[in-house]
C-alpha cells in the first residue's frame, strides 16, 4: 500500500514541479495527502475517498 501511494505522490506531484525550498516542497506533499485520503475517489473503494470507506466500514 505504501509503495503504491509513494508512486504515485512521485507521479502526481514530485516529478510535475521543481522545488525551491524544502518548505514548499512539505507544504505540497502535506495538500497532496489531505487530497490523496479526503477527495480522491477511488473505483476500486466503490466509488468512495479512503477517508469515506474507511468510515463506512467502521459502521457496519
Amino acid at each position: 500500500i505504501a509503495e503504491n501511494f509513494f508512486a504515485h505522490l512521485k507521479a502526481e506531484l514530485f516529478y510535475q514541479q521543481a522545488f525551491t525550498y524544502t518548505e514548499d516542497l512539505t507544504n505540497q506533499i502535506q495538500d497532496y495527502i489531505h487530497w490523496y485520503n479526503n477527495q480522491r475517489i477511488q473505483q476500486r473503494l466503490e466509488g468512495m475517498t479512503p477517508n469515506e470507506y474507511r468510515n463506512h466500514a467502521l459502521l457496519a
